[in-house]
């Protein structure tokens, strides 16, 4: 997670050093374009919405189930749809809606093993709760 925000950190300051302030401004929901690497290649950025839930509070379509222990995650591949031949970098989330549901998760995680194309979400909660949260996902990639 550390490394994510470090990564994310740098594309941006590395973004505003490059001008591209203007596209940083148009946050989408698909992928855009953040910022120029050495040799070529471009930092990206997707944005997703999925809905994370406790219990037996959701179940369709991208949503992902919390183990009712705390102390062992459910695991969930979040499949970004990203093009050919580009790489993960960071990932991280941030709670978007019904945000006092978060007390009812022990674990909400992000992991993004280098060099692969999906992201690994790691979600743990209470036993006794029935709750459902909406995260913004942010994937830093490149291509």
């Amino acid at each position: 997670m550390r490394l994510g925000l470090a990564v994310a950190a740098f594309a941006l300051v590395s973004t505003a050093a490059a001008g591209a302030e203007q596209e940083a401004k148009r946050v989408k929901a698909e992928p855009f374009k953040m910022a120029k690497m050495t040799a070529g290649r471009a930092v990206h950025m997707a944005v997703g919405y999925p809905v994370v839930y406790t219990g037996n509070a959701g179940g369709g379509p991208n949503e992902y189930n919390a183990s009712n222990n705390p102390d062992a995650a459910n695991t969930h591949l979040l499949h970004i749809g990203l093009p050919k031949g580009a790489r993960v970098i960071g990932a991280w989330y941030v709670p978007n809606h019904n945000i006092p549901a978060l007390s009812a998760f022990a674990r909400i995680q992000l992991g993004a093993t280098s060099g692969e194309d999906d992201v690994e979400l790691y979600l743990a909660g209470f036993g006794n709760s029935n709750q459902r949260l909406r995260i913004q996902v942010f994937v830093l990639y490149e291509q």
